[in-house]
């Protein structure tokens, strides 16, 4: 029984999560009907097994999602493409 709880938490955390670039974990307790503490174990657990990215910050209780913020990269290219867009002669 305690393997089935798990599965299902943590696929429903992933679908939680996706949206948000935080969330706190009394939120995620409240909407899975689950522990605080067992939110965050289910967490740490998704963190390590790589099918989440992010740090979860006990001192506040949330969890910041890493797979929402722009990487090094994207930036880059946002940053060539506003460049680029800058320098485009006037249409007017």
């Amino acid at each position: 029984m305690d393997v089935l709880l798990k599965i299902i938490c943590q696929k429903r955390i992933k679908n939680l999560i996706g949206a948000y670039r935080r969330i706190k974990l009394q939120y995620l307790s409240e909407e899975l009907e689950v522990d605080t503490d067992l939110i965050e174990k289910y967490l740490m657990e998704l963190i390590f097994e790589g099918e989440i990215h992010g740090k979860i910050n006990e001192v506040e209780g949330y969890f910041e999602n890493e797979d929402l913020t722009i990487n090094k990269k994207e930036q880059a290219c946002l940053f060539s493409i506003n460049n680029w867009l800058k320098n485009l002669p006037d249409q007017n």
